[in-house]
């Protein structure tokens, strides 16, 4: 209520907004209201927020929250946390923002890439959580540094097709919890390394950093 109360000469000096130690299902319909509020009035003014869970929040009725969302035009760092790709998806698919820097949660398996579609071009740095990337209908040209999370493993073909100039990447495979799923893509990613395609094309050459479990690759070295 502070912050509302000095409205709009507090908002015009607000370009950064954490408020990820909330989760917006438990707020108060006042304590909604009012994030909506900040929001709405600094809209024109954030370049970066890190958002609370969206997990168990009910879209349907907290249409003035995701609103306000959508009157976010300036951002440029994107973050928010708890499993909903739902939520995600809503708010992301009228998000008018120039995004270079984005960090998301979405369920395990789930392809977190059709969420950021709409900021392919302008994306710098993307890290996700659980997710499984697959769709190669999309590119992001312009990234270069790629975090993966307690995903399933990924499947190189599709990170170098969607990821094509990522120059740090750093794959996290402490929640690797599927030996099959693990083998399966192990195997896959053989066959396509040992591939015509990626023969020919060499993707991935401006990688100057790769942060992992150095065994998976040394296995992978082994085979080919």
């Amino acid at each position: 209520e502070f912050m509302t109360f000095w409205a709009p000469l507090s908002f015009r000096v607000l370009y950064r907004l954490d408020v990820s130690a909330l989760t917006l299902k438990d707020l108060s319909s006042h304590e909604r209201s009012l994030l909506a509020d900040i929001l709405r009035q600094a809209g024109p003014y954030i370049n970066k927020i890190w958002l609370p869970s969206f997990e168990g929040l009910d879209l349907s009725s907290n249409r003035a929250l995701v609103q306000a969302f959508w009157s976010l035009t300036s951002l440029d760092t994107f973050e928010a946390y708890g499993s909903n790709s739902e939520a995600l998806r809503v708010v992301l698919s009228r998000l008018h923002s120039p995004l270079t820097e984005v960090e998301i949660q979405v369920e395990e398996g789930a392809d977190p890439l059709p969420l950021l579609a709409n900021f392919a071009s302008t994306l710098k740095v993307v890290a996700f959580t659980r997710g499984t990337p697959s769709n190669t209908d999309i590119c992001f040209p312009n990234v270069v540094d790629l975090d993966i999370t307690e995903g399933s493993a990924p499947y190189l073909e599709v990170l170098m097709t969607v990821f094509p100039n990522v120059e740090l990447l750093q794959v996290d495979d402490s929640g690797w919890e599927d030996d099959y799923g693990e083998e399966k893509c192990r195997a896959q990613n053989l066959k396509f390394l040992k591939s015509q395609r990626y023969k020919r094309h060499r993707p991935w050459a401006l990688l100057k950093r790769l942060y992992t479990d150095p065994v998976p690759l040394y296995a992978l070295a082994l085979q080919q």
